[in-house]
C-alpha cells in the first residue's frame, strides 16, 4: 500500500463492545491538523453513550450509512475489535484496532487471506514516545477500578472501618493479586473505600508501587523475580511457584474481597489462587478475576461468567471498562488519536508503526506472534 493516506473509516463495533474509538474532539483535532485527509463514520456510530451523529459531522466528519461502504471507500479504518467481513474489500487496506494479537491468534487468519495490513495498538512498545498511545495502560486503570467497585457491590458486608452505636466494624481484608497498572488502581480504590489491602507481585518494582499506595506487600522468601522487558511479568520456576502459593492461600483465606490482575502477554494466565484457597475463604467473599480471558488466576474462574462456589462469588471478566463506556471511550479515543496523527506525520514504515504491525500485506511480521504459532 502507499504511505499517503487520505481517507480514514470509523465503524460501529460489535454488539458486545461498547467502547468507541474515536470520539467528535479527536476527529475534530485530526480534521484540523491533517490536510486533505477525510474522515468518514457509519450512521449511529456512538448514539448508545449519548453522542449524536450530529457532532461526528460538526467535527468536520462525513457520513456514510453502512461499513461495507465505509470499509470500501477507505484507506484506513480504524475500530476496536476485529472485522471479519472483508469480502467487498480492495486489498490494500490498514485496519488500526485494538485486536489482542498475542492472545487471539485467530484473528489473523481473515487479514492474512486477505492480504490486508493490521496495525493493533496493543503491541506498542512500552517507550516514551508511545506513553500516549498506551492503550494497554488506559484500560488496565479502568479495569482495576471497575473490579473493586463491581467487587465491593457484590459483597455482603461494609469494606471500611465505621464505628457506631451498635459497635465497632472492622475494615475488610482486600487482597489485590499482580500489581501492574490494573493492580495498582485496584489498591488505590481498595484504600479509598477503607479497605486493609494487602498486594502480591512477582516483579521487583511493584512492591515500592504498592507500598507507596498503603498496601502490605507480600513477598516469598529470598529474590522477588525480575520483569520482563517492558515491565511485565515473566513465568516462574516451579519451586517459586509452591512458595507462591502457600504465602497466597494464607492471604486468601483471610480476605472477602480478592482482585486478580496477574497476566504474562502471549501465555496462559499464572494460576494463583487454588481450588483449596477458594473453599477457605469465608462465604459472601468475592473474586474478580481480570485475568479471565487468558485462563484466569484462579483455578475455577470460568470467562465471561459469574460463578459460586461454596459461596464465594468468582467474577471472570476481562474487560470491565465495557461497564463504563464513556470514560473507557475518552480515553481510548485519546490514545488512538495520538497514534493515527503520528501514522498520518510518520507513514507507514516509521520504526514505532512497524512495531505494531501483526500483519502487513497478508503477511505476519511480529515477531512475537511468529514466535507464538511456531510454539503452537
Amino acid at each position: 500500500m502507499s504511505n499517503q493516506i487520505s481517507k480514514i473509516g470509523l465503524i460501529k463495533e460489535p454488539v458486545t463492545e461498547t467502547r468507541v474509538a474515536l470520539l467528535p474532539e479527536d476527529v475534530r483535532k485530526l480534521v484540523e491538523t491533517s490536510p486533505g485527509v477525510s474522515i468518514v463514520f457509519e450512521a449511529n456510530l456512538a448514539v448508545h453513550i449519548g453522542i449524536s451523529d450530529s457532532r461526528y459531522l460538526e467535527a468536520g466528519a462525513i457520513r456514510m450509512e453502512s461499513s461495507s461502504e465505509i470499509i470500501d471507500y477507505s484507506d484506513v479504518i480504524v475500530c476496536i475489535q476485529p472485522v471479519y467481513d472483508l469480502r467487498l474489500s480492495r486489498k490494500d487496506k490498514v485496519f488500526v484496532g485494538w485486536f489482542n494479537c498475542l492472545n487471539q491468534l485467530n484473528h489473523l487468519s481473515i487479514y492474512k487471506e486477505g492480504r490486508f495490513t493490521i496495525l493493533s495498538l496493543d503491541l506498542l512498545p512500552r517507550t516514551t514516545i508511545a506513553q500516549r498511545m498506551d492503550s494497554l495502560s488506559s484500560m488496565a486503570s479502568l479495569n482495576g477500578y471497575k473490579a473493586v467497585i463491581k467487587g465491593t457491590d457484590q459483597l455482603g458486608l461494609a469494606l471500611p472501618m465505621m464505628t457506631t452505636a451498635a459497635g465497632t466494624i472492622k475494615p475488610g481484608n482486600t487482597l489485590v493479586v499482580g500489581a501492574g497498572v490494573a493492580g495498582l488502581q485496584a489498591i488505590a480504590t481498595a484504600k479509598r473505600l477503607g479497605a486493609r489491602v494487602s498486594a502480591f507481585d512477582v516483579r521487583a518494582a511493584a512492591a515500592e508501587e504498592a507500598r507507596s499506595l498503603g498496601a502490605r506487600f507480600l513477598e516469598v522468601k529470598g529474590e522477588i523475580n525480575k520483569s520482563s522487558v517492558g515491565g511485565y511479568a515473566v513465568e516462574q520456576s516451579a519451586q517459586m511457584l509452591i512458595e507462591q502459593q502457600e504465602l497466597l492461600h494464607e492471604a486468601a483465606i483471610s480476605s472477602v474481597l480478592i482482585i486478580c490482575t496477574a497476566q504474562i502477554p502471549g501465555r496462559r494466565a499464572p494460576v494463583l489462587i487454588t481450588e483449596k484457597s477458594i473453599y477457605g475463604m469465608q462465604p459472601g467473599s468475592v473474586i474478580v478475576d481480570l485475568a479471565a480471558e487468558t485462563g484466569g488466576n484462579t483455578e475455577l474462574t470460568e470467562k465471561d461468567k459469574t460463578i459460586e462456589v461454596n459461596g464465594v462469588t468468582i467474577i471472570g471478566n476481562s474487560n470491565l471498562h465495557r461497564e463504563i463506556p464513556y470514560t473507557a471511550s475518552r480515553l481510548l479515543s485519546s490514545n488512538f488519536y495520538h497514534f493515527i496523527h503520528h501514522l498520518l506525520a510518520k507513514g507507514m514504515e516509521d520504526d514505532l508503526i512497524l512495531q505494531t504491525a501483526a500483519v502487513k500485506n497478508g503477511r505476519i511480521i511480529h515477531p512475537k506472534i511468529i514466535q507464538l504459532i511456531e510454539e503452537s
